[in-house]
């Protein structure tokens, strides 16, 4: 098993920082490469009943909302040889908003939607184990794993990757 942990949570990362900070690149307003800092949040600033991820079987070292479909379907960079494309439900979608304009974005969003159909990229009975911030675990089906992000999971969620009151 390949165990993965929220960045976001503990700092688990090579990039970071012991000032208290985990860089990250920015995905939203940076040219590519650019990096931030994103803030770690403690245990106690997590809400609780905790729906914020911490821990799971994944397909990269650590949980990050933006890879969160490496989670939905955590064989996929085995199977395929690559990463599975940002921007979680999103990506489903033929014309992913948050792709605009960006041409291989929207060419790896459509070869992901016709490979969602392919059992051989999920784990766990097309599902995922889940551990969250407050120490309970519990399976979710592959479409029910949400980054956070509202633009990117095209609803309001429950839970997600994102440190939040859900």
């Amino acid at each position: 098993m390949s165990v993965s942990i929220n960045e976001h949570v503990v700092g688990w990362d090579p990039a970071f920082d012991p000032n208290g900070f985990c860089r990250q690149y920015d995905h939203f307003n940076a040219a590519p490469g650019w990096i931030v800092n994103f803030p770690i949040h403690r245990f106690s600033d997590v809400f609780s009943p905790a729906q914020t991820y911490l821990f799971a079987d994944y397909g990269r070292t650590t949980i990050e909302d933006v890879w969160i479909n490496n989670l939905r379907a955590a064989n996929y960079t085995r199977v395929y040889g690559k990463s599975a494309p940002k921007y979680g439900h999103c990506a489903d979608l033929p014309n992913c908003p948050a792709c605009a304009g960006n041409a291989k974005c929207l060419s790896d969003s459509k070869l992901w939607a016709s490979r969602l159909s392919d059992m051989r990229i999920y784990r766990h009975n097309h599902g995922e184990n889940i551990g969250y911030v407050d120490g309970h675990t519990k399976w979710n089906k592959s479409d029910r794993i949400y980054s956070g992000n509202h633009a990117w999971d095209g609803l309001p969620v429950s839970e997600g990757a994102e440190v939040k009151e859900y």
